[in-house]
């Protein structure tokens, strides 16, 4: 089983940041919440602070577990875990898509979103 923690994370307009995967990748192209895998013995909390500053220049501070969700792919398990996040640097909210270092990040407002752009 691969842990993996991701960020929810929506400013005071309402507006969810979401990452593009990359093409090439197993689901690339979709869209998913920014994160990624836990190394051996880090938290889903240390793994975000992490994976975000280091792929998206993006600080972040904990503020809550949102949940824990399980998907077996077939050949994978991946269980997910996603923290509400607030930003503490790095980023303003965009309604367009926009590019940061080697992602591609793009913000929604949440009654907006349209169906099955997400990676689950």
């Amino acid at each position: 089983m691969i842990e993996v923690a991701a960020a929810v994370i929506v400013n005071e307009q309402g507006r969810l940041l979401i990452a593009r995967r990359k093409p090439g990748k197993a689901q690339g192209g979709l869209w998913e919440f920014p994160g990624g895998k836990l190394e051996p013995g880090e938290s889903a909390e240390d793994c975000l602070r992490r994976e975000l500053l280091e792929e998206m220049n993006i600080q972040i501070q904990p503020t809550e577990r949102l949940g824990v969700h399980e998907h077996d792919y077939g050949t994978i398990v991946i269980r997910l875990m996603l923290i509400k996040r607030s930003i503490l640097v790095g980023i303003s909210f965009y309604p367009t898509t926009i590019n940061t270092i080697g992602s591609s990040l793009m913000s929604l407002q949440l009654m907006n979103l349209p169906p099955r752009i997400f990676h689950l």
